[in-house]
């Protein structure tokens, strides 16, 4: 599931050293600096030797990323001192964690990106104490001089073998395999690597043994309560074989592997993903056709096949993807496309110079449980199944049923694909089943939401034909708008009358609230409290309209929905999405509900915002 924030910052200002405001030497440039400083928090001695991290928020609660990567600021430590460049200014909210030796880590309170002059104090306070485990190997044998990484809520670590390459607070076993972990004030779980294996702790198992409950494998694996109690570190594999395709060796061919056994979670109610990956290892053929890998996490893992022989331009092609499984040790796993060959074709209508495909790929649709639904929902209108599921969303049952769901997702098959010069493609070693077939277009200097693009379900039968023809395809165009545009004029019939016709340019001199929607969208039902609060506010004023531009496959239930809800408002039939597609098209919309406000001048002044900011769209821009 991806979550979309749209979010609208006021113009901020650079913060000097001092704290003075500043602009950059370009004059356009603006950077938020903040400085801080580390003391002891019962002595207040000034404590040097710390590391400082950053996370960032969209809300002043709770952290959704902690960037132990150091890829979104410029952090510099000098003695008790700290001081952070922040220059994408994208983040609304900014906190900081602090470790030192010794010291349980420090959070700082939450900065906001408009915030001027940001000076922070951080008081650590002494460990009393920690948290005790011991690492064993997959024999059982005590292991000295493991790196014990304890890993926050909201962090995403990646590891690519027994050495870790990042930054990241950490610990070494002792000569008894024994280690000690400073209590982290928050949910944790832990990566802990070395040459004879690795383990990763989720949060959930985390929690279980901090509470003292037996998860371990055998009697000798019991806790205390705050224990970690004992690690034991799964063994890595090693991977050899050769590579073929169409029955010759494939020399030079680059491969990737990546492990199913990664643990990566995501919290809906704090809206934080934790993740312990195993980043995707990347080898080559020899000249023999022959392949090795090292330090392979066991289990199950995705292969690609590829060729990177082309010019940079043309960029690298996946030849064939498929399945193994590595499970003890030394595994010999020769690689072949013996499976079920896909092929097709697009065309592509008046594509424009500068246009190339930037992504292809087809992947296995995955079935919708609709088990959680409660009796009586066929019975439910449209509006009542949008109050029951607004209900639902807050409950574990939630929680978990998402979790369900990105588990299904990240096990469904996926094949990228690449498209020759005159549209044929060719997808080898693809398992029978329903496929969502998406290729996208791009240009440089044009925004992801527009292009050409083919969006559709192919279905790939074994009938016993080696190759699997699933037809020809058109690409569309889709334009992208931005604000300040002019919103493309359009006419549709209205719904409630077939003989009225709706006109954009007919309300020039009002402002107008464009609202693509249907009754099948549960996401568009429960949007529609926060439409008619807007209107009931600020309706009487008279200087602007809603229109609500529905894509129900027909009339009858829309008609049904407005009626039965009193939505007096402006209503357009576009008809089903697959049909009416040159509204869609001339706006942009890729899924509903879509939101946009016009200006009375014809301009595109807000769009992508949802509907808890509705009202507040509506109060900036149209009330008086």
């Amino acid at each position: 599931m991806k979550h979309i924030f749209s979010l609208v910052l006021v113009m901020l200002v650079a913060i000097g050293l001092c704290g003075d405001v500043v602009w950059g030497q370009s004059g356009k440039k603006m950077v938020q600096v903040m400085t801080g400083e580390v003391v002891d928090e019962e002595t207040g001695e000034k404590l040097s030797g710390i590391e400082v991290f950053a996370g960032i928020s969209y809300s002043d609660k709770a952290c959704y990323y902690w960037d132990f990567e150091g890829s979104n600021y410029k952090i510099n430590v000098k003695g008790h001192k700290f001081q952070v460049r922040n220059e994408l200014l994208y983040y609304p909210y900014t906190a900081f964690r602090v470790y030192k030796e010794g010291y349980e880590p420090g959070v700082t309170r939450f900065v906001g990106a408009s915030e001027k002059a940001v000076k922070l104090r951080v008081e650590l306070k002494k460990a009393a104490g920690g948290m005790n485990g011991v690492v064993v190997d997959a024999w059982g044998m005590r292991v000295e001089g493991a790196r014990v990484m304890p890993v926050v809520k909201g962090a995403r670590v990646r590891f690519d073998g027994p050495v870790y390459r990042r930054r990241l607070p950490m610990v070494e076993s002792g000569e008894k395999g024994e280690f000690e972990v400073v209590d982290q004030k928050s949910e944790f779980g832990m990566l802990v690597l070395h040459e004879r294996g690795y383990a990763v702790i989720s949060l959930e198992e985390m929690a279980k043994r901090l509470k003292g409950n037996d998860v371990g494998e055998s009697a000798e694996e019991k806790w205390e309560a705050g224990d970690i109690g004992v690690v034991r570190l799964a063994g890595w594999g090693e991977l050899r074989g050769e590579v073929w395709m169409d029955g010759e060796l494939l020399k030079g061919a680059m491969i990737s592997l990546e492990p199913e056994t990664n643990y990566d979670v995501y919290d809906v109610r704090t809206e934080q993903t934790t993740a312990i990956v195993y980043e995707m290892c990347t080898g080559r053929s020899d000249e023999d056709g022959k392949y090795e890998f090292k330090y392979v996490p066991m289990g199950k893992l995705r292969v690609e096949v590829m060729d990177d022989s082309k010019s940079m331009d043309e960029g690298i092609k996946t030849l064939y993807e498929m399945e193994a499984e590595v499970d003890w040790m030394v595994g010999k796993l020769d690689l072949s496309n013996e499976g079920l060959y896909v092929k097709g074709c697009v065309e592509v209508k008046g594509l424009e110079a500068g246009w190339k495909i930037d992504y292809a790929r087809m992947e296995m649709v995955v079935e919708e449980d609709d088990s959680f639904l409660p009796e009586g929902w066929e019975e439910m209108d449209r509006y009542e199944q949008g109050e029951w599921l607004e209900e639902f969303g807050k409950t574990d049952e939630y929680v978990a049923l998402i979790e369900k769901a990105s588990e299904k997702a990240q096990a469904a098959k996926s094949y990228a694909f690449e498209v020759q010069e005159r549209g044929n493609f060719v997808i080898r070693n693809v398992e029978p089943g329903e496929y969502r077939l998406l290729i996208l277009y791009g240009k440089e200097g044009v925004g992801e939401e527009a292009g050409y693009r083919i969006d559709t379900k192919v279905v790939v039968k074994d009938e016993g034909e080696k190759v699997v023809d699933v037809g020809n395809f058109v690409a569309m165009k889709v334009d992208r708008l931005e604000v300040g545009d002019d919103a493309p004029d359009f006419e549709v019939f209205e719904l409630m009358d077939k003989e009225k016709v709706l006109r954009l340019h007919d309300y020039r001199g009002k402002w107008v609230l464009l609202d693509f929607w249907a009754t099948w969208c549960s996401s568009c039902v429960v949007q529609t409290p926060f439409i008619k609060e807007a209107w009931e506010r600020y309706g009487e004023q008279g200087n602007w309209e809603i229109v609500m531009l529905t894509l129900d496959r027909g009339r009858e239930p829309a008609v049904e929905y407005v009626r039965k809800h009193g939505l007096d408002f402006d209503q357009g039939f576009l008809g089903p999405w697959d049909e009416e597609m040159d509204v869609m098209k001339a706006y942009g919309v890729q899924g509903i509900p879509t939101l946009i406000l016009v200006s009375p001048e014809g301009k595109i002044v807000a769009k992508g915002f949802d509907r808890k900011e509705i009202l507040e769209v509506v109060r900036e821009h149209v009330a008086e």
